[in-house]
């Protein structure tokens, strides 16, 4: 159903027998949620018992609808009914309702509840894919769960353990990139300059603002080669004329 293309908020569409990308704001975008969330509603209905694949695709589409639209008490509720009804023992299922359930529950102002559910999600976690390809669990997912939980602490007060939390991502990271190779590999490395990106700009908040330039020139030598690592060195050039 094509649910990136609204998280994205953009959308195909066919103009004199052309298509293009437009941008999708206000209630244009709103429209377009609603919709299709009324269409993933019919087809779980529809085919709900005849194929069970199909309506936990669809019922995880429209819990993110749900978190779009700004209901996150309907999407949490919508991953649990997954988690419960179709997760079973499948891992990929299994992980990506719990993730879902806790990002549920921060943008519910729960934020321990919901760095328990990351948690959850931690342990249980196994990259993979289910459905017949419909659905996948890659690996720096683990490292975005972490990343989340970081967050969570930074809005709790714990900048150090939110510091803490990120250096272990990092440490996770450079061992999931030993093991993989091509697009997994270059996915996880992306995530890991990002999570040292975090480290600096948290580094710099704590006044440890030398540490924070390390972190950043060292991100851009390890992890030039990514997006996200060559962000750092622009944050880099920024970082002394930041207002603190």
């Amino acid at each position: 159903m094509g649910i990136q293309k609204f998280s994205a908020q953009r959308w195909r569409v066919r103009r004199n027998e052309e298509e293009s990308w437009v941008a999708l704001q206000g209630r244009n975008f709103w429209q377009v949620l609603e919709d299709s969330q009324e269409q993933l509603k019919n087809v779980a209905s529809k085919y709900g018992r005849q194929y069970r694949d199909v309506t936990a695709v669809a019922k995880l589409a429209i819990a993110r609808i749900w978190l779009l639209r700004q209901f996150p008490r309907l999407a949490e509720r919508t991953y649990w009914e997954v988690l419960k009804k179709w997760a079973g023992d499948d891992y990929v299922l299994a992980g990506l309702a719990p993730y879902g359930i806790a990002v549920g529950k921060a943008r519910q102002d729960e934020p321990e509840e919901a760095f328990a559910a990351f948690g959850t999600f931690l342990q249980t976690f196994r990259p993979g894919t289910t459905l017949d390809g419909l659905l996948s669990l890659t690996e720096e997912w683990r490292l975005k769960a972490r990343v989340f939980r970081a967050f969570l602490l930074v809005g709790m007060g714990q900048r150090e353990m939110a510091l803490s939390e990120l250096q272990a991502a990092e440490r996770e990271g450079w061992q999931l990139a030993k093991g993989l190779q091509g697009k997994r590999q270059r996915r996880v490395k992306e995530a890991l300059a990002k999570v040292r990106r975090w480290q600096a700009h948290l580094l710099d908040e704590i006044d440890r603002r030398e540490e924070a330039k390390e972190v950043l020139l060292d991100t851009f030598v390890l992890l030039g080669d990514t997006m996200e690592g060559i962000k750092a060195l622009d944050i880099l050039a920024f970082l002394p004329s930041r207002r603190r």
